[in-house]
């Protein structure tokens, strides 16, 4: 039998819509402030480690992660979480090696990096595979995976929802630029944190979770 989905309520829909809104107006807002390609595609080269570290954040957990992974985790434990491990030997990579010879030489991409050490050909590739990758395997399966959550507790068409999705997103950042991204990343990896961590919390009081990490707890300790 298939589970039972739980209709949004009239609280959820307005608290979906007022994000969705804060979080286009504040893309729109940082876009007014454009004067040019640097501010447009590097933010002015003014962005502080903390909003990029939130960029980042939000930008590689999103709904693939959300959704995908949480229901492999569900259907298989924690062993599909384990690849996520992984990144942080390229992520350590990247701060002690890489970023520093990118802030000296004022390199921005991975491509025009490849362009200086060996040739524009090498360029071209890793810049179309990074394009198509990027549109047909992460971006894809991301607005996918979001649209689905929309399609299962709203019940609209999947192709409507992912459009939403893309409306959206495109909106403040045609607009905006990398600091308009940014900004509403910050926004959203702060939203994310503090729901993913105040569900992971109700949940395991619900199912009784932590009283049970309580009484292993004490058994093990020899405190029962």
């Amino acid at each position: 039998m298939a589970p039972q989905i739980q209709q949004l309520q009239s609280i959820d829909l307005l608290v979906i819509v007022l994000y969705l809104v804060a979080l286009v107006t504040i893309g729109m807002i940082r876009g007014r402030k454009l004067h040019g390609d640097t501010d447009f595609f590097l933010a002015g080269r003014k962005l502080r480690w903390p909003v990029i570290g939130f960029s980042i954040f939000s930008s590689n957990i999103s709904a693939e992660h959300l959704v995908g992974l949480a229901g492999a985790g569900y259907m298989f434990g924690l062993l599909h979480g384990n690849y996520e491990w992984m990144a942080s030997g390229s992520l350590m990579l990247l701060a002690l090696v890489f970023a520093p010879y990118y802030l000296t030489t004022r390199i921005t991409t991975m491509p025009e990096f490849l362009e200086r050490r060996y040739s524009s050909r090498c360029r071209d590739f890793l810049a179309w595979l990074n394009v198509i990758s990027t549109i047909f395997i992460r971006l894809g399966v991301g607005l996918y995976a979001g649209g689905l959550v929309i399609n299962v507790f709203l019940g609209w068409p999947i192709f409507v929802c992912i459009l939403i999705l893309s409306l959206a997103a495109a909106s403040y950042t045609i607009v905006g630029g990398l600091a308009a991204v940014a900004i509403t990343d910050t926004f959203a990896a702060v939203v994310i944190i503090i729901g993913a961590g105040l569900w992971r919390l109700l949940e395991s009081m619900r199912s009784g979770a932590l009283m049970h990490w309580y009484l292993k707890s004490r058994q093990t300790t020899g405190r029962c």
